[in-house]
């Protein structure tokens, strides 16, 4: 009899990234659509209280300067490592924050260089209609 399991779409999402992050794919090789997937893990590693932990409280604070070298570093080390180690619980911080479109601009504008914004901006809208349907629970087999 096969095992039932309740998935989420974080669920799904945290096991893209997984496997994106195993295949080892370098920025040259990457087909659009992992490159957007890679950048809606760098975006959430950017936000998530454990990976980097001043941006988050810049958010959470209410005194959102999001143009402080403190926060490039952490988008630099997000982009470069943390991507890969991005889990489900990341993802349910990320969506549950306050995060609104202009924070997310004024991050990207301050940290992200420029001929990225395309596929941030993609990722961005991706994740945000992720994050209205967060719990939507989907039926796995195993």
């Amino acid at each position: 009899m096969p095992i039932k399991y309740n998935l989420t779409t974080h669920d799904i999402l945290a096991g893209s990234i997984h496997k994106l992050a195993i295949n080892g794919s370098t920025v040259e090789r990457l087909a659009e659509q992992d490159a957007v997937l890679r950048a809606k893990a760098i975006i959430i590693a950017s936000f998530a209280s454990a990976h980097s932990w001043k941006t988050y409280k810049a958010i959470t604070s209410g005194i959102v300067l999001l143009n402080k070298p403190e926060i490039r570093e952490e988008y630099l080390a997000a982009k470069n490592a943390k991507w890969k180690s991005v889990r489900n619980i990341d993802i349910q911080e990320v969506s549950s924050m306050d995060l609104r479109d202009g924070h997310f601009s004024s991050w990207l504008f301050s940290n992200v260089d420029k001929p990225e914004h395309a596929t941030y901006r993609a990722a961005w809208g991706s994740l945000r209609k992720d994050f209205l349907n967060g719990c939507d629970v989907i039926n796995a087999k195993a």
